[in-house]
């Protein structure tokens, strides 16, 4: 049986046609609501699906992976042996579920796999990978368990991959389905004005640039020699980003801020460790 375990801030009309296609596509729906402040989107899915969809309301925002932890330990709690993950911005293709369950039963080997939210077209079924993203991710309530869930710490941002690495280490494989697809947002979109006309940069707020960076050095002191290669990757595309893209955004000096104080702190995590 699948749970699937949706954590929502202030969602938009887009979380009801995902729940409408999660609980047609999976067993049961739990929304973990980190104390949006309209609460309307959330009541209309309690009237849709009252014997299909849970709902828990915190009463303050603890992160996206200390709600995924209350969805696995539910999950955990009332014998589902599957989760699948998903923001609330994101939706099912259809079969999505069906073509993930089919390559994670087709292989013991491999403990989670993802959905296709790039739209990439493959004859292959499936590839392994280093990571996967949250949305989408199909994982053994018991593998999960196994390597201690998701970091609460991290709060927002680098939970995916950090959980993806713990599987990796543990011995297990990951796998991106490309025949399973789902519509994924990236986010705010922003138009700015360059040398070279106007371009499209995806936005984050100072407060989001802080944990991105935070949790990027986080990472690369835990994982820095298991995952040299995709750390060093993803290092390189942080650089490209706040040196050609955040300099062009009207909050440039407080990203800046933020960025400086997030190795700091990432530093003081690791020393807690």
């Amino acid at each position: 049986m699948i749970c699937s375990i949706v954590i929502t801030y202030n969602p938009n009309e887009v979380l009801l046609k995902s729940i409408d296609e999660l609980v047609c596509q999976t067993d049961f729906v739990l929304i973990i609501d980190n104390n949006s402040a309209d609460k309307a989107i959330l009541t209309e899915i309690e009237s849709r699906h009252i014997d299909r969809v849970k709902i828990i309301c915190n009463e303050q925002n603890a992160g996206v992976a200390a709600a995924l932890n209350q969805g696995l330990d539910y999950a955990a709690k009332n014998n589902f042996e599957l989760i699948l993950t998903m923001d609330q911005d994101s939706v099912l293709l259809p079969d999505c579920v069906e073509r993930l369950l089919a390559a994670l039963n087709g292989n013991e080997k491999i403990a989670s796999v993802g959905a296709n939210y790039k739209n990439i077209d493959s004859k292959k079924n499936y590839k392994f990978v280093d990571a996967l993203i949250t949305s989408g991710n199909l994982v053994w309530v018991d593998k999960a368990l196994e390597v201690g869930g998701f970091n609460s710490e991290l709060f927002i941002d680098g939970v995916d991959t950090e959980f993806s690495f713990k599987l990796i280490d543990a011995g297990y494989k990951l796998a991106y389905v490309f025949s399973a697809e789902i519509e994924h947002s990236i986010g705010e979109i922003i138009t700015v004005k360059t040398f070279f006309g106007k371009r499209k940069l995806q936005y984050h707020s100072p407060l989001r640039y802080y944990y991105i960076y935070r949790n990027y050095e986080y990472l690369k002191k835990k994982f820095g020699k298991s995952h040299k290669a995709y750390l060093a990757k993803l290092g390189l595309a942080h650089w490209i980003d706040r040196t050609f893209n955040v300099p062009k955004h009207s909050d440039f000096k407080e990203k800046k801020k933020m960025i400086k104080q997030s190795k700091a702190d990432a530093k003081a995590m690791w020393d807690k460790i």
